[in-house]
């Protein structure tokens, strides 16, 4: 007496989900203010010229992408960490201006 194997059944493939459309996140000036302050968090307090603006017209932009201008005006109209920040940068892109 042969021993016949029994057949696995085959059954057919369960159908795909229905894709879905990529809706773009939106981005508020709040949310952005929290991603450069979430940002900013993450660095050392020496990474300056990595660090994010959070607030003016240079929101979520890098110090070391800022125009000098507006760096050497925080410097002078800002008395927070930032100022220290900004104559930071401007020491490192004009070595000229010495140290703190």
């Amino acid at each position: 007496m042969k021993k016949v194997a029994n057949k696995p059944i085959i059954s057919a493939p369960k159908p795909l989900p229905k894709a879905q459309p990529y809706v773009k996140p939106i981005r508020t000036q709040q949310s952005k203010i929290e991603e450069a302050i979430l940002w900013n968090s993450k660095l050392a307090k020496s990474e300056y010229t990595q660090r994010r603006m959070t607030f003016g017209a240079y929101t979520n932009v890098q110090i070391k992408d800022i125009p000098e201008d507006y760096i050497k005006w925080g410097i002078l109209n800002l008395n927070t960490e930032w100022a220290t920040m900004f104559a930071r940068e401007l020491q490192r892109r004009e070595p000229k201006w010495g140290k703190i």
